[in-house]
């Protein structure tokens, strides 16, 4: 892994995914980690996310995840509007369940030079 950017939070890292012969392979991991527990040597993944970078323009979220002790501190969507900044391309972004509705919702209210879209949302 690499490092491949920094929040006011968050030191996040990425690297390239395989997922084998029944997937198309081409995804990248982010894997974000907390600077509070970087500067104290007790490095904890916070959020992560699976990248599916489609044969278009567009860049797909497959998953978000954040650590159950770090939820609710806007975290995730840190960690999305960095990727989207990374990928210098837009990126989809679907709500799955209750949590990622809230996050979906969130992402909305973002400024035009974001480049996400949003489902359901122009």
């Amino acid at each position: 892994m690499k490092l491949a950017f920094e929040t006011d939070q968050l030191q996040v890292f990425k690297a390239k995914v395989d997922l084998g012969p029944y997937y198309d392979s081409n995804r990248t991991l982010y894997v974000a980690f907390p600077f509070d527990d970087l500067l104290v040597g007790k490095p904890m993944q916070v959020a992560s996310a699976l990248i599916w970078h489609s044969s278009g323009a567009s860049h797909y979220v497959d998953w978000v995840e954040t650590a159950e002790d770090a939820r609710r501190q806007g975290l995730a969507r840190e960690l999305l509007l960095g990727i989207a900044q990374d990928l210098k391309g837009e990126m989809r972004v679907f709500g799955a369940t209750e949590a990622g509705e809230a996050l979906v919702n969130s992402l909305m209210d973002e400024p035009g030079d974001v480049p996400l879209r949003v489902a359901g949302h122009a």
